[in-house]
């Protein structure tokens, strides 16, 4: 089944990520002010692990390559989100 998930993610560095062939699709605060990105995930398929990096403005990017996610305004903060694509099997 193809559903969308939630995670939350450390405002800063690198991070794993665990779900079933997730492509992350979205970054934002959720409704407590907790960073967050959503993924679409398929229930039917097996675990896979992606990378989630986030740096603020002036931060250093991550050393591998990594999509751009979006940017998340955080007070006086700017979150730059990047994820990596899902493995193949």
């Amino acid at each position: 089944m193809k559903t969308i998930w939630k995670f939350e993610i450390e405002l800063s560095g690198s991070q794993p990520l665990f779900a079933p062939d997730v492509r992350i699709i979205s970054a934002g605060l959720d409704p407590n002010g907790v960073l967050c990105v959503w993924g679409t995930v398929d229930t039917d398929k097996p675990q896979r692990q992606i990378e989630v990096a986030v740096c603020g403005t002036g931060g250093t990017l991550p050393q591998h390559p990594l999509e751009f996610v979006g940017t998340v305004k955080d007070g006086p903060f700017m979150w730059h989100v990047f994820a990596s694509r899902c493995a193949s099997p």
